[in-house]
């Protein structure tokens, strides 16, 4: 059984922002492996589809972000071979499975 213990503070209830989809479509790997992994935790998966207002993740930052998780990679440009992320990289970073 838990002893009384005299007031110590109040409680740290920092909560996280949501990652919000500002477009719809498929979501690309591109952008979920390139600029969505470093702005926080992602709720689902690449290819997946998502809609414009769809909660696709948790924020690091207390705000919310509105992101664009359907951006394609411009492929006007030639670049060096090890420039990109590479894709074999992509089945080791697993979002977490989310059941309601």
């Amino acid at each position: 059984m838990a002893a009384y213990e005299p007031f110590k503070g109040t409680v740290d209830t920092g909560r996280n922002g949501a990652l919000v989809s500002t477009a719809s479509g498929e979501l690309s790997s591109n952008a979920t492996y390139g600029s969505l992994q470093a702005r926080g935790m992602l709720f689902i998966h690449p290819q997946t589809l998502v809609y414009a207002g769809m909660v696709i993740g948790e924020s690091n930052k207390p705000t919310s972000l509105h992101l664009n998780p359907t951006a394609k990679k411009q492929l006007t440009t030639i670049r060096a071979a090890g420039a990109d992320f590479p894709s074999y990289l992509i089945a080791i970073f697993r979002p977490p499975e989310v059941i309601l």
